[in-house]
């Protein structure tokens, strides 16, 4: 390629023909590695490896990692959540891994499942005056963990979120959550 005449950097051209066309090359003056480019290439919108049902990068060798947001995770939690049990999240060392596998595996059903008990339970007006109430519950799990479990008044869709574990209300784990006064925004029954 000629620029302004310019072609003292014609002899890189093969270099950028390759940087083109393959993946990630090493290249020494008597050998060369190169890998060829990804047949899949997942992001999520923080621009970090993440797929939900296969691998976040793979190759056409078969070849790929499996990552969640980032995050590597055992082949299985991305391609059979089914397959999460109980046992395996309470086995698992890493506190990253086991908070992804009950994501995969549903927060609301491992606390079921694994006989959290109730610490508070109330109900907030959605819009002071309008006589709809959504109920809340804080839940604590067996080895301490909190999380407040709530509604989404416009879907009526349950949410779990985890809490500092100190809170004994609804409306303290709320509030810790917000960084809102409830009063100011809420009508408790």
């Amino acid at each position: 390629m000629k620029v302004l005449g310019v072609t003292a950097c014609d002899r890189l051209n093969p270099l950028r023909d390759l940087a083109m066309s393959a993946g990630w090359a090493i290249v020494f003056p008597d050998v060369a590695f190169m890998v060829d480019r990804p047949s899949a290439l997942h992001l999520d919108d923080q621009g970090r490896l993440h797929c939900e049902d296969g691998p976040a990068i793979a190759y056409r060798d078969g070849w790929g990692l499996f990552r969640w947001h980032g995050f590597t995770v055992p082949e299985f939690v991305i391609t059979n959540p089914e397959r999460i049990t109980l046992e395996i999240i309470d086995g698992e060392g890493n506190a990253e891994t086991k908070r992804i596998m009950i994501e995969r595996f549903g927060i609301g059903r491992y606390l079921h499942e694994s006989g959290a008990t109730l610490v508070d339970f109330d109900q907030v007006e959605v819009i002071r005056g309008s006589g709809k109430f959504m109920p809340r519950a804080l839940l604590r799990d067996k080895h301490g963990n909190q999380y407040l479990e709530g509604t989404d008044g416009s879907t009526d869709r349950s949410y779990f979120m985890s809490v500092d574990p100190e809170v004994r209300s609804c409306r303290a784990a709320h509030e810790s959550i917000s960084g809102l006064d409830e009063s100011r925004c809420v009508a408790q029954s």
